[in-house]
């Protein structure tokens, strides 16, 4: 009784199983009509002029050398992204001054009679 419901029956046989298979076209065989192709309205992230690889020795390195290379590695190398690290550090500075500030001892209130 399953086999006729149609939803439950398997599919009919292909002939060409690799006709399921995507296949690109002729013009995009090679590498660089791949890479003409594809187009992006993007433009290129702006960094700060300091490529990703330049690596810093820690042993030999003065210390405004190491506190640039702790800043790219935290704040990120891209204006946007020590943008939004910044902006991180001021909302957690003042969570804990909110903080501080709700947890502190109050004075007591004095009524003037």
């Amino acid at each position: 009784m399953p086999l006729d419901v149609p939803l439950l029956t398997p599919p009919p046989p292909r002939d060409e199983p690799a006709s399921r298979v995507a296949l690109a076209p002729a013009a995009l065989r090679e590498a660089d009509a791949v890479a003409a192709a594809i187009h992006s309205s993007l433009p290129p992230r702006i960094t700060t002029g300091v490529p990703a690889s330049a690596g810093v020795d820690v042993n030999q390195a003065p210390p405004a050398a190491l506190a640039a290379a702790i800043w790219r590695q935290v704040g990120g190398t891209t204006a946007v992204d020590q943008g939004k690290t910044i902006l991180a550090i001021v909302g957690v500075l003042s969570l804990l001054v909110f903080g501080w500030r709700i947890s502190r001892p109050r004075e007591p209130e004095h009524d003037e009679d």
